[in-house]
């Protein structure tokens, strides 16, 4: 993390350079996507140009996605399952054969196994994963999945960029993209910005503003507009694979924040303190008593210039434990750029907020 006056943790990565030292190899074959959204669209034209099926999503997931792919004439149906549950209500999910189920290794720190079950249990249902949150986990390089996909800018400091690929090695669709980096721009542009910023001397509020602004202009473009190809200056990036070093300081930073934060105020709660082995959660994951305690911890954590986010907030399907679930949570971000001393000032921070 930088040492200029501009400290600040969370929100879109800035810009980071190439990758160093030895880096870990994307699933292969693959296709590459500007957004997650879009890799998992084109599946759904690729596995029903000639039938009208359902996909089964979690009834806790991203809103903001959800609504994406209703505009888009997906058809979405909901089941039971949120992080707090070991494994779905199975038997809310009434698919049948042909019937596409998106199962969601929620943080990166699920265990895969009971869907490898249930798929052996229901070959004739297409089952996709969703790895965003930890693409090389032990679920994800051990899947039994027709198909899994991972939108990797919520991991890697890169404008866009995700794959689709298939544990069962099944045809691969091969879509026709349209090559419009306007949205991967402004984020680019951005992410530049965004690390002068960062190693500035002095707060420079104007500068701020600029890549908060392109920040916002590039997010919302890539709502509009589906079939994005990946940009060639993202595929740049990540021809290389994934740092290893980033995947240790990553899993290291959550590790270090769950040690400091044993002695917490009893109002906070962590979702989770171990994860399965070759495993890296995508941050800490704190719950809250209630949405007012979570939301006032989150506004000391912004006024300190610490940006946590909400995975997620509620959705059209959202069952009441969902809704509960979303309004006590609080992803803090402990990523790969920060440091140990990083971690140390965050917590103190939230044990001042929260006495």
């Amino acid at each position: 993390m930088t040492h200029s006056d501009n400290w600040e943790i969370g929100s879109d990565f800035h810009w980071m350079g190439y990758q160093r030292g030895a880096c870990i190899d994307w699933p292969h074959p693959c296709v590459w996507f500007a957004t997650g959204r879009d890799a998992f669209l084109i599946l759904w034209d690729h596995e029903n140009r000639e039938s009208a099926k359902s996909v089964f999503v979690p009834d806790y997931f991203c809103p903001e996605i959800l609504s994406y792919w209703i505009k888009n004439k997906v058809n979405v149906r909901p089941y039971l399952d949120n992080p707090l549950m070991p494994h779905p209500d199975w038997g809310t999910i009434d698919c049948g054969p042909g019937d596409i189920v998106l199962a969601v290794n929620f943080f990166g720190v699920r265990d895969g196994k009971p869907w490898i079950k249930w798929k052996q249990q229901n070959d004739k249902v297409i089952l996709v994963e969703d790895h965003t949150h930890d693409p090389f986990s032990e679920w994800a390089v051990n899947s039994r999945s027709d198909y899994a996909f991972a939108s990797i800018r919520k991991i890697f400091p890169v404008p866009d960029g995700a794959l689709l690929w298939s544990p069962q090695k099944r045809r691969l669709p091969a879509p026709t993209l349209i090559d419009d980096w306007l949205a991967s721009s402004y984020k680019l542009a951005a992410m530049v910005i965004k690390k002068d910023f960062l190693n500035g001397e002095s707060r420079d509020s104007e500068l701020k503003e600029i890549y908060r602004d392109f920040q916002t202009k590039g997010e919302e473009l890539y709502g509009k507009s589906p079939y994005i190809s990946l940009s060639p200056w993202s595929r740049s990036l990540i021809d290389k694979g994934y740092s290893e070093e980033w995947r240790k300081t990553r899993e290291g930073n959550v590790r270090h924040f769950w040690r400091l934060i044993k002695n917490k105020p009893s109002c906070i709660e962590t979702h989770f303190a171990t994860w399965p082995e070759d495993c890296c959660p995508f941050n800490a994951i704190l719950l809250l008593p209630k949405e007012e305690v979570r939301d006032d911890l989150r506004a000391g954590l912004i006024e300190r210039d610490i940006y946590p986010a909400v995975h997620w907030l509620p959705n059209k399907f959202s069952s009441p434990d969902s809704i509960q679930l979303s309004n006590k949570i609080l992803t803090i971000p402990v990523d790969q750029r920060y440091s140990s001393q990083d971690i140390e000032r965050i917590v103190d921070i939230i044990f001042d907020l929260i006495r």
